[in-house]
């Protein structure tokens, strides 16, 4: 049973979306009122909204419905993506006036610099980073920038003899420095392995099998049945009065299935181990009440393991392919020259290239 923080999460989630709105509206009116600050734009904000309404009400049907904690917590994981976009916009700020800047970066740290701090810059059409004392500060392609860079260049060259501010390669730049923006690649690459391995996690937690504990036994007679089909299986519904007992796929289950539904009049009692409620429940175990077995609880738990390691392969060889994908994009980005223009193209827009 899915507890009561789980169900009031989703309505927390939709809460700081809510909100999220109009106060990022607020504080957006009431810097552009004011000069000399840097703040993200409001896109991640909408998008962080968006995925998190979204999220938050896929979490209040798997909670209404108890899917399962399983499912309930691989979502949960992935609605935190939006809650960082939406966080992303408050916590990033930069005020600045003649003599410095102060910093604030995504964990609400301040650091004040002064120009004469500055050492260089790197970055160009994406992310730009600013070196000074030590530090990094990184601004998002998203901030508002263009007058803080043009500023932070001209006290430089004040203070510098007229020098322009130095361009640096980061030392820990995967494209050894000819590629723009590596951290938008290098999101990229990880959010598709977090997506990756929260399926694996979520598969895994699914595809436990159900213990003898974990059943409801009851003892029906089953009245009528209905086949439910489609392209991808045949469900088998069984019904005792109005209370349906599903079997999907149930022909990859049940090896004399035609003999059970002619026992479906209402005459032959049965014992059955279910899953769910009352508004549907699923059969994990059927037998006769005098002990003829047409499915077990071990034969059940096989059939499963075995869809769900079909379903842990195609993962597993999307996987591998990503991995293949990274590894190549990084070798060509770190010496684009090397290699025929289509090639590069392939995986960088012209545009990305450092000429």
């Amino acid at each position: 049973m899915i507890s009561f923080l789980a169900k009031v999460y989703p309505f927390i989630l939709l809460a700081i979306c809510i909100l999220a709105v109009p106060l990022s509206a607020r504080i957006k009116k009431s810097e552009e009122e004011q000069k000399n600050t840097v703040r993200l734009m409001r896109l991640p904000i909408f998008i962080g909204v968006g995925t998190g309404i979204f999220m938050a009400v896929v979490l209040m049907l798997i909670a209404f419905f108890d899917v399962g904690a399983g499912v309930y917590i691989a979502f949960a994981v992935f609605s935190l993506l939006p809650l960082f976009l939406i966080s992303s916009f408050f916590t990033f700020h930069i005020e600045y006036d003649k003599d410095g800047f102060t910093h604030r970066n995504a964990l609400g740290i301040k650091r004040r610099y002064r120009y004469t701090d500055v050492t260089g810059i790197s970055g160009g059409h994406g992310d730009i980073t600013i070196y000074a004392n030590g530090h990094h500060i990184r601004i998002d392609a998203l901030a508002d920038r263009h007058n803080f860079i043009a500023f932070v260049k001209k006290q430089y060259r004040k203070n510098n003899q007229g020098n322009a501010l130095p361009k640096k390669k980061p030392k820990t730049d995967i494209f050894n420095g000819n590629v723009h923006n590596p951290g938008e690649f290098i999101f990229v690459y990880a959010l598709m392995y977090v997506f990756l391995i929260g399926m694996f996690i979520f598969v895994f937690v699914v595809s436990q099998p159900t213990k003898v504990e974990d059943l409801t036994y009851q003892t029906v007679s089953f009245d009528r049945y209905v086949i439910e089909k489609d392209e991808h299986s045949d469900d088998l519904c069984l019904y005792a009065g109005d209370i349906e007992y599903r079997m999907n796929s149930y022909e990859n289950y049940l090896k004399n299935a035609n003999h059970l539904l002619s026992l479906c009049n209402g005459k032959t009692v049965f014992e059955v181990g279910v899953t769910g409620d009352k508004t549907c429940y699923h059969i994990e175990m059927l037998a006769t009440k005098d002990g003829v077995p047409y499915l077990t609880l071990e034969e059940t738990n096989r059939i499963e393991k075995e869809s769900m390691l079909g379903i842990i392969l195609i993962f597993g060889v999307i996987f591998v392919i990503w991995t293949a994908v990274v590894v190549l994009s990084v070798i060509i980005g770190r010496n684009p020259r090397k290699y025929p223009k289509w090639l590069v193209h392939a995986f960088f827009k012209p545009s990305y290239i450092n000429r």
